[in-house]
């Protein structure tokens, strides 16, 4: 399964070990690469990883490539989960900041909730 961006972010931030597909040994993310795939039919952007064993060999990876061992799965998902609620609070700041208050923020979180639902449906 694929390292999300949030996931990569957490074990760059947090220094958590990975495994790549083909490769052995252990290795860390060190930053995450954006590009444009021309080879699909939309050019759409697309993420790889560099990474590197002790802050040597960096080289880089499809996100595709990089797993998780077992043993970090649960820690993962407790950082990324602390990690996503640490951006959304972000965002909500930013919106408090504009004189957003709470009954516009919900409005503005239903609507998107409404809108993801619409998106499902189709």
């Amino acid at each position: 399964m694929a390292v999300t961006l949030d996931e990569a972010a957490v074990i760059m931030d947090r220094h958590i070990p990975v495994s790549i597909d083909g490769y052995s040994g252990t290795y860390f993310i060190e930053s995450i690469k954006k590009y444009k795939n021309k080879h699909l039919h939309r050019c759409t952007y697309e993420y790889s990883y560099a990474v590197s064993t002790n802050g040597r060999c960096v080289f880089t990876v499809d996100r595709y490539s990089v797993n998780v061992p077992k043993e970090f799965e649960k820690t993962l998902k407790s950082f990324t989960k602390q990690y996503r609620r640490k951006m959304l609070k972000t965002y909500i700041k930013e919106l408090v900041n504009e004189g957003g208050n709470k009954t516009t923020i919900t409005k503005l979180v239903r609507d998107l909730i409404d809108e993801i639902k619409s998106k499902e449906r189709k």
